[in-house]
């Protein structure tokens, strides 16, 4: 039975249900404005003033003009884009109607078309977000990363502020009510890092879009109001660098630990909530196996979610001589021509960690992956539950992990080389490891530091090859 009393028609006869009259009418309300469409303004303007002047009299002579603060009656029947319209738009229209009834003329009406009377094929602001995704994809080969969700979720804020209009419609007006709008946001947040980004976010996806799609009608002043935002100062933290301490990395990995023991056997199979306390049970012991991984692996080798998302069973070298991940990072590539590489070292513990993960698994997919086999993703929400449940202190975010081997090596006076290759960083603009003279063994020093603080004393193992790697 459907969930509610009231309903509208919509489409050939299908029926929207709703528990309340409000709901429906508030529906239906909504489905009118998103049917309309724009008018023609001059000429409705022409008629409304004739309109007007009969109006006026009558009303002077009815004896309720001064009861009436803008007696303007506007001609029917109007034809109004949805645009034009609020909430407030049918009540206004109730009463316009009853104003028309006491002077004497036709009532206002909504007519409905099916056309603009201005007919625009330009790309509307959301085909922009559908290609940029579509553009990003085909790069990371069918794959979303954080990042491309942080991107989309903030032009679909700058779509909900503008409107989800067409390219050959933007305008300045739109980016300065975009910005006014970031600046009042903005001013909740400690610093100006949050409207920086947002910005910097609905920049990206513009230029990228009109680089590969130079056919579309762009504006021509679309660059300059882009580039009119002003950037806010940015302090960050005093400790935005700093590890994740020794022993809160310990209680992650006890509560991980602890996740990954979940008793599956303790609900009743003959009643529903039980079965589905035992397919919750399930889940969160899969989850605490891979977050095992996910800690030892981060803290091990500097990654951070997108790599974490990105990772595939051929990057792991678990049966090398030195088992290592060779997962080269793609964050700077589009500065420096290509991906950075990047072999790490791995310390027993970690790939024991791996090998759990991956038991009865094929050598195919997402090394971690939800309980539906698809990329596990949003992690830092995920690390931030685990750390609720560890009782840890809220600002230490899973970025601090990928600062502890940095952080040791720069203690330990490492070079800079060796710290810059453990985050996969550029090196001067241009990367020297592109020619692969960076091999398993290069990391070996720095890796050791972090087994011999984080990791109870590990150090990375040499060992016979035993056959190929877990592909």
């Amino acid at each position: 039975m459907p969930d509610g009393r009231y309903y509208i028609i919509v489409g050939h006869k299908q029926r929207r249900y709703f528990r309340s009259l409000d709901q429906a009418r508030a529906a239906y309300l909504a489905d009118q404005m998103r049917a309309l469409s724009s008018a023609n303004r001059a000429e409705l303007t022409a008629k409304a003033e004739v309109r007007r002047a009969a109006a006026l009299e009558r009303l002077e002579r009815a004896g309720i003009l001064d009861l009436v603060d803008e007696p303007i009656i506007p001609a029917g029947p109007l034809v109004l884009h949805h645009d034009d319209l609020d909430i407030g738009f049918f009540q206004y229209l109730e009463s316009a109607n009853k104003l028309a009834d006491l002077a004497g003329v036709p009532q206002v009406q909504v007519r409905h078309t099916d056309k603009r009377t201005t007919p625009s094929h330009a790309p509307t602001l959301s085909r922009v977000l559908a290609e940029w995704r579509r553009l990003k994809s085909a790069t990371h080969k069918g794959r979303e990363t954080e990042h491309m969700r942080d991107v989309a979720r903030a032009f679909k804020r700058f779509i909900k502020v503008v409107g989800d209009v067409p390219l050959d419609e933007l305008s300045a007006a739109h980016f300065r009510l975009w910005r006014e709008w970031v600046l009042d946001e903005s001013v909740k947040r400690a610093s100006g890092k949050w409207s920086n980004d947002q910005h910097a976010m609905v920049k990206q996806v513009l230029r990228f879009v009109r680089r590969h799609q130079s056919d579309w009608p762009w504006p021509d002043g679309l660059s300059d109001w882009v580039d009119a935002y002003e950037r806010h100062a940015y302090q960050p933290k005093a400790d935005n660098k700093q590890p994740l301490p020794v022993d809160e990395f310990n209680r992650l990995l006890e509560t991980a630990h602890r996740w990954s023991h979940a008793d599956t056997e303790a609900f009743d199979r003959n009643s529903q909530r039980g079965r589905g306390q035992r397919r919750q049970a399930f889940v969160k012991r899969e989850l605490g196996l891979q977050l095992v991984a996910i800690l030892r692996l981060a803290a091990n080798c500097g990654l951070d979610p997108v790599d974490i998302e990105r990772l595939r069973p051929e990057h792991l070298r678990l049966d090398a001589e030195v088992p290592h991940l060779d997962l080269p990072r793609l964050k700077v590539a589009h500065r420096v021509g290509a991906a950075v590489d990047r072999k790490t070292p791995l310390l027993p513990s970690t790939v024991a960690a791996l090998t759990a993960a991956l038991k009865g698994r094929a050598g195919i997919g997402p090394v971690f992956r939800s309980s539906r086999g698809a990329p596990l993703k949003r992690l830092s929400q995920l690390f931030r539950r685990l750390a609720d449940d560890a009782c840890t202190e809220r600002k230490w975010s899973f970025k601090r992990l990928r600062n502890i081997g940095s952080t040791l090596a720069k203690r330990a006076k490492l070079s800079t080389d060796e710290r810059q290759a453990f985050l996969g960083h550029a090196i001067g603009g241009t990367s020297k490891f592109h020619e692969g003279d960076l091999d398993e063994r290069y990391l070996t020093d720095l890796v050791n530091l972090i087994g011999n603080t984080y990791f109870g004393g590990e150090s990375v193992t040499v060992a016979q090859p035993i056959g190929q790697s877990v592909v």
